[in-house]
């Protein structure tokens, strides 16, 4: 918690005394939510054993069995077959002293961005200078247009009128916004409209499809998505929401 060093001693109690509140109430609702996901893929897994018994038995048809689906053989993902499912130079804007600077960007079969300083870089294997998590995150293809609408909401909430509020800056051609309300956002420059419009729908399906969590086992994922629900209304967050992120960033 860092960030809130700045902030005088009163409103940093106040924080931390949310976010105790918030994990002790989370570690809770985790524990019972692993063992019920726990309990629940134990009795799955001993339905299909005998599933699998009737069937090596000729007792029961596997072509219509829902349970047996996915184990029939499939075609493999033709993803799985490269490194990347797309790849290019981009033109980014820096986060800090806001200059642009030509990136190779690769789009990785989990749906993470990843960036280079050059096309070099990512074919001798070295670090990427960055990783765009895009779980939550929303493309822009008109930045004058989206930024101009959350001021407008900004300044209706804050009560003021149009002309108290300056326009916003002046954006090269072709670029969209990679727009998230509490992380960091990109805005990114494409070669022409039509690249700019291929990359935007990219990252599309990256938002879609990225699930973020470093959590790889199934039940752990589950039984923390639930902790989650639970945590929240147990702190009386009753309303629909959507996440994205790593666990760290959805708590």
């Amino acid at each position: 918690m860092g960030g809130i060093s700045s902030l005088d001693a009163s409103a940093q109690d106040r924080i931390k005394d949310t976010v105790r509140v918030v994990l002790d109430t989370f570690v809770q609702q985790y524990t019972h939510a692993f063992g019920r996901v726990l309990l629940c893929h134990a009795r799955a897994k001993e339905e299909e054993r005998k599933r699998f018994e009737l069937a090596a038995a000729g007792k029961l048809d596997t072509s219509t069995d829902p349970l047996l689906e996915k184990y029939r053989l499939s075609k493999r993902p033709t993803y799985l077959s490269k490194c990347s499912l797309m790849e290019g130079k981009l033109t980014k804007q820096g986060a800090i002293h806001k200059n642009w600077k030509e990136r190779y960007f690769v789009v990785r079969p989990d749906y993470c961005v990843d960036y280079y300083d050059t096309e070099l870089c990512y074919r001798t294997s070295q670090k990427p200078k960055g990783t765009i998590v895009p779980a939550g995150y929303q493309v822009c293809l008109d930045v004058h247009e989206a930024q101009r609408a959350r001021l407008e909401q900004l300044a209706s909430k804050m009560n003021c009128v149009q002309c108290e509020y300056p326009a916003g800056p002046q954006w090269p051609d072709h670029t969209f916004e990679v727009y998230h309300e509490r992380r960091r956002c990109y805005y990114i420059v494409a070669s022409s409209e039509e690249e700019k419009m291929r990359w935007a729908e990219v990252f599309r399906n990256c938002v879609w499809n990225n699930k973020s969590y470093t959590f790889t086992n199934a039940v752990s994922i589950e039984a923390f998505e639930l902790a989650v629900t639970k945590c929240r209304r147990e702190l009386g967050h009753w309303h629909s929401w959507m996440h994205g992120g790593t666990e760290q960033e959805v708590l």
